[in-house]
Parts: structure tokens; C-alpha cells; sequence
């Protein structure tokens, strides 16, 4: 079926692995690619929405907040798709 479910299914799946990615080799400049894939999938669904607040959220729980310090995940936000 075309809808637009399969498509916010394989931005899903398509951010999860960019961000997987980004947590374990740290390249920076994934966080640009993560910002476009979630731009893409805003254009599909708002419900993705909900997945970047949840990175969010996990990166200032845990360890890993030292990651929010760098201009990366703002440029990334800010990213234009």
C-alpha cells in the first residue's frame, strides 16, 4: 500500500541508525544528517516529532550530555530538508 506509513516507518528506522552511528563513532557530523532525515520525515508525518525529543532527553539522562555542548546537535536541529 502507498500511504504514508511506509515512509515514516523508513525515517524512522533511517534516524535511529544515523543517531546508533553517531553514539558509537562519534562523528559530529552525523548530527546534520540526523537533522535532515527528521526534516524529511516532518514533511511524511509530525508524529516523528516525538523521536528527536526522546534523543534529546536520553542524551541529558545519561553520560553522553557532554554531547549537547557542541555546536553539532544545534546545527543539526536547525538544519534546513
Amino acid at each position: 500500500m502507498f500511504q504514508t506509513v511506509a515512509f515514516d516507518e523508513v525515517v524512522w528506522a533511517v534516524a535511529l541508525l544515523v543517531f546508533v552511528r553517531l553514539l558509537g563513532d562519534g562523528e559530529r557530523r552525523l548530527w546534520l544528517v540526523l537533522g535532515l532525515v527528521v526534516g524529511v520525515g516532518l514533511e511524511t508525518k509530525f508524529t516523528i516529532a516525538a523521536l528527536p525529543v526522546a534523543m534529546f532527553l536520553g542524551l541529558l539522562v545519561t553520560q553522553r550530555r557532554a554531547m549537547l555542548l557542541t555546536p553539532w546537535p544545534w546545527l543539526g536541529a536547525a538544519s534546513p530538508s
